[in-house]
């Protein structure tokens, strides 16, 4: 049904979803190799903080928010972390 609806071949979907993923890997190994360099790091009290952050913004508590990010919290510091290289780059950059 999705095919139809979008008008593409199984083969142009795979396609596309290769090219996204691997884009996607090069964007996370650019990330961790500028992190590395530069020496990004995010502390578990930035975790928390963030955490911390979304609880109020969504009126929960932040053990609510922790036990709906369950075992992908580690995937949440990641992206605090790509937040702190690109306002890195920013601030390198001028922009």
């Amino acid at each position: 049904d999705y095919l139809k609806m979008t008008n593409q071949s199984k083969d142009k979907l795979y396609a596309d979803a290769l090219k996204q993923a691997t884009d996607n890997n090069k964007r996370a190994f650019v990330f961790d190799k500028i992190s590395e360099v530069e020496n990004v790091t995010v502390t578990p009290e930035e975790v928390e903080e963030k955490i911390a952050g979304f609880a109020a913004q969504y009126n929960t508590t932040v053990e609510a928010v922790k036990k709906q990010l369950g075992n992908q919290i580690n995937n949440f510091a990641f992206s605090i972390r790509q937040d702190k290289v690109v306002t890195l780059l920013k601030e390198k950059n001028n922009f």
